[in-house]
């Protein structure tokens, strides 16, 4: 398997798990934030919605082959950057370590591809 398949699936993968997570969390009614906080946890879900869909759009055209897939794939990164960054604070707020540790782990991978992306550009053909 080659490192655009991967990176592909890595960006599919998480892309598909952060839509699948703020639905499950609307769904079953677990974004507290709704009633105290409302436009700044929107205006955070409609972050992580677009971060989601440049990661499914660059999985697309990674596993394509397009001519646009590595710029698309660099931007997602880079939005998925912000995100790992943003994001654990709340759950280590809430003590909930596992997530956070998984925000690190995924950060890691994240930076890892970006410096291939940025700077070994032939590892992706």
């Amino acid at each position: 398997m080659n490192l655009r398949r991967i990176a592909s699936i890595y960006c599919g993968f998480v892309g598909i798990s952060m839509i699948m997570l703020w639905t499950m969390l609307f769904a079953t009614g677990q974004i507290p934030e709704l009633q105290t906080e409302f436009f700044r946890i929107i205006a955070h879900i409609l972050a992580e919605v677009a971060t989601a869909i440049l990661l499914l759009l660059s999985a697309i055209g990674l596993e394509k082959k397009t001519r646009w897939a590595d710029k698309i794939f660099i931007f997602a990164l880079g939005a998925l950057f912000y995100t790992l960054i943003a994001s654990p604070g709340y759950y280590i707020h809430f003590e909930i370590a596992p997530i956070a540790v998984m925000f690190f782990v995924l950060l890691i991978i994240d930076l890892v591809f970006l410096y291939i992306a940025l700077f070994n550009t032939e590892q992706f053909d």
